[in-house]
């Protein structure tokens, strides 16, 4: 097996693991009524499928890397430990309402860090792969890189106190904001798809 391979393996596992002890921690819930039941298993959704799209970008940049480099390899490093940390903060800002706001700053730094890093890959991946890749992939890869570098930017924007005291319906402005990003994300990666 290449070292790529095993790279990108030991990733899987790890992104596999946070999702399973991250459902763990629905064990962990007290739950004393039906809300209670809904609003853990909604917080459970929501870090899954943040892990989901931030292991299948991932994947999807690694597997057109055609030489793994060091950096490469720092990076993936670190964006393993921030992806254990996320399901970890998101629910320390629903379970712990004296340090929510704190909490939820540290997330917004821990999203920047996971999305900002993707986007280094992308980077990295259109320097080192240039002669490979074709120059639509080179264009998709460059679009995705500036597009994640944008909400990784969107969600360091968001650690203003400002946004985190002001609220709408119930909702802070910075959780506002992370649902905007969080929602049109997708639709957007989905549609560039599409075309």
């Amino acid at each position: 097996m290449s070292e790529k391979s095993r790279i990108r393996t030991f990733s899987d596992y790890v992104f596999g693991l946070v999702v399973v002890f991250s459902a763990f921690s629905l064990t962990n819930s007290v739950i004393q009524g039906p809300v209670d039941l809904v609003s853990s298993v909604a917080l459970f959704a929501l870090s899954f499928a943040i892990l989901i799209t931030v292991w299948h970008l991932y994947d999807s940049l690694m597997a057109n890397l055609r030489v793994e480099t060091s950096t490469a390899v720092a990076l993936n490093i670190i964006l393993l430990f921030l992806a254990v940390l996320e399901p970890f903060l998101l629910n320390l800002i629903f379970s712990n309402p004296g340090i929510s706001d704190f909490a939820s700053i540290c997330y917004a730094i821990d999203m920047a860090g996971l999305l900002g890093i993707c986007a280094l890959l992308a980077h990295v991946l259109t320097i080192d792969s240039r002669k490979t890749l074709s120059e639509q992939m080179s264009k998709n890869l460059r679009s995705e890189r500036n597009l994640l570098a944008i909400i990784a930017a969107i969600f360091l924007v968001s650690t203003a106190p400002l946004l985190g005291i002001f609220r709408f319906l119930g909702w802070t402005l910075r959780s506002w904001l992370w649902l905007a990003v969080l929602v049109v994300y997708p639709i957007r990666r989905a549609m560039r798809q599409d075309n």
